[in-house]
């Protein structure tokens, strides 16, 4: 059962974001060299991120599949972040749906 639906559309972008932006580092990581594409990315996102900023580094990549262990720990970090985000979205669901009916005698749950 899909349940991506039920939630917010803020945290289904912030997912996706963060993929999308795991989706450009990997690939980034990947080539020789930062490109001009790679620096307006680089421009953009980083001030999305200011509460990580002290963790994120963002070498200029030297050599073909190389990926730096700051770049590599960054993506870990996004992604460990929306995963808690998803996390407690859903333990709030269960919660609301758990203690809803309790005072209520015709609850048919």
């Amino acid at each position: 059962m899909r349940t991506s639906h039920l939630m917010p559309k803020f945290i289904r972008g912030y997912v996706g974001f963060v993929e999308a932006f795991l989706l450009v580092r990997f690939v980034m990581a990947l080539l020789p060299g930062q490109s001009e594409f790679v620096a307006w990315w680089l421009a953009i996102t980083n001030p999305l991120f200011t509460p990580f900023s002290r963790f994120v580094s963002f070498p200029r990549q030297t050599a073909i599949f190389t990926i730096e262990f700051s770049t590599l720990a960054t993506m870990i970090l996004y992604v460990v972040t929306a995963e808690l985000i998803i996390a407690l979205f859903y333990w709030g669901q269960f919660l609301v749906k758990k203690y809803h009916n309790e005072g209520d005698d015709n609850a048919t749950n």
